[in-house]
């Protein structure tokens, strides 16, 4: 039979202050009922000193516990004091404090003679009276009086460790948990001595001491037993080994003796070395990794580096494991459905992951999430553009990591079978916006055993916990240098400077954007005429920075853009324009917005419009013509117009100012950030950057390559398939066919 545990009672005391000033008891005493504290004590100042009843008051609540482990007589588990010398402060003491030390309750660097100046960062013990000469007797004997006095009273055990010791606390204190600190507890790697060794150390026969090199540990209770015998012990020293000195001093005057068992030389690892961690710093081969795995301490660690190589190793390891639990709690939740009733618990029943959101329910046939279909070389989807790719770039690694995860599961659901060989049969994926990507696969596979088994497979790659990530330094205020590349004063240019006047002139605060113009003489007179244009608008806004960078030779992009970049600082913002663009105010504000120096340039996708003779035709097209699939495209295949720091642009390498006429200039600027080992390119749509319409003929002395990109370009921009086939139509009944 189960009892419940009595109430504390505790005697009457009727010479105990009451809990308030004043007349009254506890509800229920012989007093009658509590009551509230007297107004007139509550309000009443004292001129001279406190009434007694009032010392009482004060005094009763003043020593009430703090924290419920104070008033029960709890300790914290572990305190760790590191033997360290003055030079190892700011290398093996710093990355100590910086991995495994800020997971102890506590831990501390003794390092005799340390200043404030090189213990800044540290909670370092200087040890004062104590040399920093080796061997560290002194020092340790120093170290374990500190404990003794300062700390046995808060903690239940307590770790003499050295400063190339690395330690996993987590696991250390699940393991003390186990033990008993109020028994005297001597615990660590024993150590005998070799037979030739034992009269060097002035060890008897069955002393056992622990080696100093993978810790030893102390419960509360030796080192209470050991206290009173350390300067005795410590002026009776008999070797250079501080380790033995203090094991003979357990041994002789507190009888304790260190452990002896063979899980503890597992526990405490003697023999890591750097040679373990190789490329991804994982350990090389299966066998050291169980050791590691396994071990609670690792000595000696002596390269500053690895301890943060051990802590990333042990981090993950944990992480893994923490999965393994997770999974595990999932499964047996999953369970209890089979004894649940169907109409009270639905979620038991359901056939989605536990603990994530149901799949999204369409509300109609037009909101439907369909499914891409994927082989193991081609990817299918429902995209009028690209119906089928090969699988290439992140589609393949997605693909690649299914198929892994599919044939895992596949040998799970066979008793951990090898998986000797398997095909892929179907593949599909969709993407989830309310919790992820969901997969089916057929496998037919061929197992270890030799069967060959089928298997459809459902399974889901949910989205993580949202995590805020910290985004680049951008100036949200830097001017932007607009360059442009013209030849001659034709139409689409002064309709350029029409749109830079009324986006960055004529807004009531001016916009900080300076305009550089880059023009090819290439008649008589054009330098000039285009100056003529520019003069006017310089007078009406006389704050606006306008200039002008002639240059010698035939048009070309390429050229004519390098010439502008070369007229800006390395610290200013550049934005690559054509003349036949327009944009807005937001557009300048997203390429401040999306570009960092010495990190990341912006290339916008263009919204190219189609004619308007065939998006309106017969009709005068509005001022703002909409985005929509009749009006314009999205040129995802041009990456003409750039945002970009003059440092960054030099860095990549700059145009190909040998690329003579139209095209391919833009794509190769672009092939040299995306491979930038810092500098990424930012691509997204802009939907203030818009291509006004105008005919062009492609050259036939461009290159093979420019002229089919050059024709591709004017099919694509120049209406839709919808309206080209009915233009199309109405030609062919036009003439009666």
């Amino acid at each position: 039979t189960r009892h419940s545990a009595p109430a504390l009672q505790l005697p009457p005391d009727k010479s105990a202050p009451l809990p308030y000033p004043g007349k009254g008891a506890d509800q229920g005493g012989e007093d009658g009922p509590m009551h509230h504290p007297d107004p007139d004590m509550v309000n009443k100042k004292f001129d001279g000193e406190m009434p007694v009843e009032a010392k009482q008051q004060q005094l009763h609540f003043g020593n009430r516990p703090l924290t419920v482990s104070e008033e029960l007589g709890l300790h914290k588990t572990l305190y760790v004091g590191v033997v360290t010398a003055k030079k190892y402060l700011k290398t093996r003491a710093t990355a100590i404090n910086n991995t495994w030390g800020r997971f102890v309750p506590k831990v501390n660097f003794f390092a005799p003679g340390a200043d404030s100046e090189e213990g800044r960062d540290l909670p370092v013990i200087s040890q004062e009276g104590v040399d920093d000469s080796y061997p560290p007797q002194k020092k340790v004997f120093s170290m374990l009086k500190y404990m003794c006095d300062k700390l046995k009273d808060e903690f239940d055990w307590f770790l003499r460790a050295d400063d190339d010791l690395f330690l996993r606390p987590e696991e250390l204190m699940e393991f003390l948990h186990t033990l008993d600190p109020q028994k005297p507890v001597y615990m660590g790697q024993p150590g005998i001595g070799f037979k030739r060794d034992r009269e060097r150390l002035k060890l008897r026969d069955g002393e056992i001491y622990c080696m100093g090199g993978t810790g030893v540990f102390y419960s509360r209770s030796a080192l209470e037993r050991i206290r009173p015998h350390l300067d005795a012990c410590l002026a009776e020293v008999m070797t250079y080994h501080e380790d033995v000195e203090v094991g003979r001093c357990l041994s002789r005057k507190a009888g304790l003796q260190c452990t002896w068992n063979y899980e503890l030389g597992k526990l405490l690892y003697y023999d890591i070395s750097e040679k373990m961690f190789r490329g991804d710093d994982i350990p090389s081969d299966s066998n050291t990794r169980m050791l590691m795995t396994r071990a609670l301490t690792l000595h000696p660690v002596k390269d500053p580096p690895m301890y943060y190589k051990l802590q990333k190793f042990y981090t993950e390891l944990r992480i893994t494991n923490t999965y393994k639990k997770l999974e595990n709690l999932r499964l047996q939740r999953q369970a209890l459905c089979l004894y649940m009733p169907s109409n009270s618990f639905p979620e038991f029943h359901q056939y989605w992951p536990v603990d994530l959101p149901p799949p999204y329910k369409p509300k109609n046939r037009f909101d439907v999430l369909t499914w891409e279909y994927f082989t193991n070389k081609t990817l299918f989807q429902n995209v009028e553009q690209l119906p089928s790719v090969g699988l290439a770039g992140s589609d393949k690694v997605d693909a690649e990591n299914a198929v892994k995860t599919a044939l895992t599961l596949v040998s799970q659901l066979h008793d951990n079978q090898r998986v000797a060989s398997f095909t892929l049969v179907n593949g599909y994926r969709r993407l989830d916006p309310t919790r992820g990507m969901d997969y089916v696969m057929d496998i037919s596979a061929k197992l270890g055993s030799g069967d060959a088994v089928a298997e459809r497979l459902k399974f889901l790659r949910p989205f993580g916990d949202v995590q805020l990530v910290s985004e680049l330094k951008v100036d949200p205020y830097a001017a932007v240098n607009i360059i442009v590349p013209v030849s001659g004063v034709p139409d689409r240019f002064r309709a350029f400077l029409d749109n830079y006047e009324k986006v960055c002139l004529k807004s009531s605060k001016l916009v900080p954007a300076k305009l550089i113009v880059v023009v090819f003489a290439k008649l008589v007179g054009d330098l000039e005429r285009v100056k003529g244009v520019l003069e006017p608008l310089q007078q009406r806004y006389p704050k606006a920075v306008i200039r002008v960078v002639p240059i010698e030779g035939e048009f070309s992009r390429a050229a004519g853009l390098h010439a502008g970049a070369q007229s800006v600082a390395q610290n200013e913002l550049m934005f690559f324009v054509d003349a036949d663009l327009d944009f807005k105010e937001g557009f300048l504000r997203r390429c401040r917005r999306n570009t960092a120096i010495g990190a990341q340039a912006y290339f916008p996708v263009v919204f190219m419009l189609f004619n308007p003779d065939v998006v309106y035709p017969g009709k005068t097209p509005p001022k703002d013509v909409p985005i929509t699939r009749d009006t314009g495209h999205w040129a995802s295949y041009a990456f003409g117009m750039v945002c970009a720091y003059r440092k960054d642009y030099d860095a990549v390498g700059g145009f190909d100012v040998s690329i003579q006429g139209w095209g391919a200039e833009d794509v190769k600027l672009y092939d040299k950030f995306v491979a930038s080992p810092s500098i990424r390119a930012f691509r997204a749509v802009d939907p203030d950057l818009i291509h006004r319409f105008h005919m062009k003929a492609c050259d036939p002395k461009l290159s093979e390559n420019q002229f089919r990109m050059c024709v591709g370009a004017l099919a694509e921009g120049y209406a839709s398939k919808t309206q080209l086939a009915n233009l199309y139509l109405k030609s062919k009944m036009s003439k009666g066919s």
